[in-house]
């Protein structure tokens, strides 16, 4: 499924296996107004991190070197990540988001550009010397891989019951596409090669709050290019248990920290041929560490919630 706020819980929500599943509140963030971002975010992931980073790079994953990532970059500058035509941003503004976040590594920052429409790598992205990374290499891989379109997202969440710790959620995402596009499959319905599209909405009924959701090639095809799309949700209506709606809009940095998130921890296993399914100790790594850029607390000494989704379930009255 997608980048989610699940409320406090790590266990991944069940469905089908192509789905991406959400960070949890448990992912690690990193707070604002610092300088040197890219040396003080990514010595904490050392300090966090570090022992599973360098068991994942000696262990079953191939090592993140300077070569490898050398020739990811020579692959990509015919591919990056392209955008749809329909999303509400295009790859300038989605760029521009990037850049102007605080929380956003300055090695990262400098490291992006936009081609032809498309995210793309700009000369050498290196993380600083003495620092390890878990979501780089696949960041990188998905970028190079050309396998990847993004969109924006609406989602609606319906909550009801009267139980404060058992509201029933029920919440769909709706990618921005062209006039008839959906999201699914075909499959072989009747004699002589007769073939069905079925649709697969990006529904979920978990108690949960969805910012992003990857999907494999597999359930494009009727966006005809050949790709999978990463889906970023930027505006969220939620109707409450009282038949209150209101419309909520994630943060910048939220929107950066799933876009980034859906790049690494999903679309760039997939091309890699790997699980993106949380529960998977690789996945949440990444997702801890990318999480860690935007929402740790020096003060807490741990990751925060997204405040979007702290407000969404103050609205609804989930405890």
């Amino acid at each position: 499924m997608g980048f989610r706020y699940a409320e406090e819980r790590e266990e991944p929500p069940s469905g089908a296996s192509w789905r991406r599943d959400p960070v949890t509140d448990t992912s690690a963030g990193v707070r604002g107004g610092r300088s040197g971002p890219e040396t003080t975010a990514l010595l904490r992931w050392q300090r966090s991190a570090g022992n599973r980073a360098v068991s994942a790079l000696i262990g079953h994953r191939a090592p993140t070197t300077p070569l490898a990532l050398q020739r990811h970059l020579q692959l990509q500058r015919a591919s990056g990540i392209a955008v749809h035509p329909s999303s509400r941003l295009d790859a300038k503004a989605l760029l521009a988001l990037i850049k102007r976040s605080r929380r956003v590594p300055g090695f990262l920052k400098r490291g992006l550009t936009v081609r032809g429409g498309a995210l793309q790598v700009a000369g050498t992205l290196t993380r600083p010397e003495g620092t390890i990374s878990e979501f780089l290499e696949p960041f990188m891989t998905a970028i190079a891989s050309g396998d990847w379109q993004i969109t924006t997202a609406d989602s609606t969440i319906t909550v009801t019951g009267t139980d404060p710790t058992a509201l029933a959620f029920s919440q769909l995402v709706t990618p921005h596409l062209a006039k008839g596009q959906r999201l699914g499959s075909s499959f072989s319905s009747g004699p002589g090669g007769q073939r069905t599209f079925g649709a697969s909405p990006l529904y979920s009924k978990d108690r949960e709050v969805i910012f992003g959701w990857t999907v494999p090639a597999t359930s494009t095809e009727q966006l005809k290019t050949g790709r999978g799309l990463i889906v970023v949700v930027r505006r969220i209506t939620v109707i409450a248990p009282s038949g209150r709606k209101k419309v909520f809009v994630p943060s910048a940095d939220e929107v950066v920290e799933s876009v980034i998130h859906e790049i690494s921890a999903h679309a760039g296993r997939i091309s890699s041929g790997l699980t993106d399914t949380h529960g998977t100790r690789s996945v949440d790594d990444i997702s801890a560490e990318v999480a860690e850029f935007f929402r740790f607390s020096e003060e807490k000494g741990e990751i925060t919630p997204f405040r979007t989704a702290t407000r969404i379930f103050q609205f609804v009255g989930a405890k």
